[in-house]
């Protein structure tokens, strides 16, 4: 049976949060969709989609998918990046897009700084017809939510060059309230988004010609709950990568992707949680696919390699 009460008891406390963050293990491979400011430090055009299903065996598991493109302008250092995002819980099913806009500035010789803003349309549902309630007649569940597309803004800042990248970012600036005026006016269930911010690191560390070690690190952050910290070690070859993650007091994963050519890459991570959902031994499942278009005429790294040129032809 697919109506559980329990799921009141995740998608309901005295503050219903709406899912905003995808848990993926490997944000390394799908920036664009928590750092506005990433198309500014891409050497590619690219799209990628990822999928991911949590606490497998729960009825009403958190599904999330995710789909970005992100690209430059001409050949300026202007980028930007189109992101969907649809998460669903239980009862509760929420919808984002968003549409950022970034800008490489060069700080030295070798090193850039990449800035973005994010702007984004989002929309909650809550079915509560989904949920076998306790009283049926509770007036809190008498209306389901649905409502309209609210608008919402933020930021990201990068620090970077072909070996490393350090962001900061806050996909989410705006806080949003989605709720009906007898719940707001009598203390009852209250759904609102969540601020969150991101600081990531990674470096890519040349092992020899064929083989490279590409260390991650994500601090997540909000005012609803503790930070949470993911580190990653990813090994990657002309034919294929592989990894682990771990993040504190929650679970760990196992990663692998396989480059169909030199484009495509198709990707897979599996883990399991070391909390209190241990019960749940299933796991959870991420598949992904990101495919690169033409790499970028005159992007910033490019651009470097020609000024160069251009001295040494010179002289």
């Amino acid at each position: 049976m697919r109506k559980k009460a329990l799921l009141i008891l995740l998608v309901f406390p005295l503050i219903c949060v709406a899912q905003l963050d995808a848990l993926s293990k490997f944000h390394l491979f799908n920036q664009g969709s928590i750092n506005p400011a990433f198309s500014s430090s891409t050497e590619n055009a690219s799209i990628a989609l990822y999928h991911r299903s949590e606490l497998m065996g729960f009825e009403g598991n958190p599904v999330t998918s995710t789909l970005s493109y992100n690209s430059f302008i001409g050949s300026s250092n202007f980028g930007y990046g189109l992101n969907f995002k649809s998460d669903k819980i239980g009862a509760t099913s929420f919808y984002d897009y968003s549409f950022d806009l970034s800008y490489a500035l060069k700080l030295s010789d070798d090193i850039f700084m990449g800035l973005g803003l994010r702007s984004s349309f989002n929309n909650l549902n809550i079915d509560y017809q989904l949920l076998n309630l306790y009283n049926s007649g509770d007036v809190f569940f008498e209306n389901n939510v649905d409502r309209e597309i609210l608008a919402n803004v933020g930021f990201g800042l990068s620090i970077f060059n072909k070996f490393f990248n350090i962001s900061l970012s806050m996909p989410y600036i705006i806080k949003q309230y989605h709720y009906d005026s007898y719940a707001r006016n009598n203390n009852g269930f209250e759904a609102s988004s969540i601020d969150l911010t991101y600081l990531t690191a990674n470096a890519t560390i040349p092992i020899s010609s064929k083989l490279s070690l590409r260390p991650y690190v994500l601090i997540k952050s909000s005012t609803y709950f503790n930070s949470q910290t993911d580190v990653s070690l990813i090994a990657e070859t002309k034919n294929f990568n592989f990894g682990f993650s771990h993040r504190f007091d929650f679970s760990s994963a196992f990663y692998l992707g396989l480059f169909l050519s030199d484009n495509l890459l198709l990707s897979y991570s599996y883990d399991l949680p070391s909390n209190n959902f241990d019960y749940y031994r299933n796991g959870a499942h991420e598949f992904g696919v990101r495919f690169n278009f033409i790499s970028k005429a005159n992007n910033v790294f490019i651009s470097k390699k020609r000024e160069e040129q251009d001295v040494k032809g010179s002289l």
